[in-house]
């Protein structure tokens, strides 16, 4: 005989078990585009560093790290949000009612969504802030600079957006389009009607295209990275 709280822990476990594939959907797609973000960020300092045009020698390490993760933080941000905003209801073969996967057409729009929202957030927010923080950790400015260059970076973010975020616009269109080609290949893998491809296919594929493109930025030499990340009227404006 079922009881009354047999039949709602029936009732509950079914939302609570559905949101799994849209937080899986979501945490994928947040790698991918935090593994773009990092390249174009590491790539567009490279491209506005007229020595890199040059010189073949290693990045520093350091400041590789650094743009990698300020760059990787704000692309999965973005990226993530979108995933998660996109999935609002389960895979194929869990439910009466299957979210379908995007078309290409949707999502060439959300790689333009991606490009734009990307590079105004870490010109504008991300990128301006983590300086901040950067200095206060490193002591060369005290604790009442910190709080109030902060409060610069809050009130100054319309200006960034247009002033910083811009000059991250040429290098992240090649992330907007390589973002929609592995979003639409991710999303058909999601829906899959086939419960281990559905599982564990988007998560894999995303870390694989994630691995190539960390793969290209550690592998590829300075100037090669200059050139992807330079455009001529951006380094003479923002200069």
């Amino acid at each position: 005989m079922t009881t009354t709280a047999d039949t709602s822990r029936v009732a509950t476990a079914s939302p609570q078990e559905d949101t799994k594939p849209r937080w899986r959907f979501a945490a994928s797609l947040g790698l991918y585009g935090a593994a773009l973000g990092a390249f174009v960020v590491v790539s567009n300092v490279v491209g506005l560093t007229s020595k890199f045009a040059v010189d073949a020698d290693t990045l520093p390490s350091e400041d590789v790290l650094y743009f990698t993760i300020v760059g990787g933080l704000t692309g999965f941000v973005v990226a993530g949000l979108t995933g998660y905003l996109i999935n609002r209801s389960t895979r194929a073969f869990a439910s009466s009612t299957p979210r379908h996967a995007l078309g290409i057409l949707p999502w060439a729009a959300l790689g333009a969504t991606y490009w734009v929202a990307f590079s105004l957030l870490v010109g504008g927010i991300t990128l301006p802030q983590a300086n901040v923080v950067l200095a206060y950790v490193d002591g060369a400015i005290p604790f009442v600079d910190f709080v109030g260059f902060s409060l610069d970076t809050i009130f100054g973010v319309p200006f960034r957006m247009v002033s910083e975020g811009g000059r991250f616009m040429y290098t992240a269109i090649s992330a907007g389009l390589l973002f929609a080609l592995g979003g639409w290949v991710i999303d058909r893998l999601a829906v899959s009607a086939n419960a281990p491809a559905a599982r564990y296919g988007s998560p894999l594929v995303a870390a694989l295209l994630s691995a190539i493109v960390i793969a290209f930025l550690l592998l590829l030499p300075p100037p090669v990275l200059w050139h992807i990340g330079n455009v001529t009227t951006a380094t003479q404006l923002y200069r």
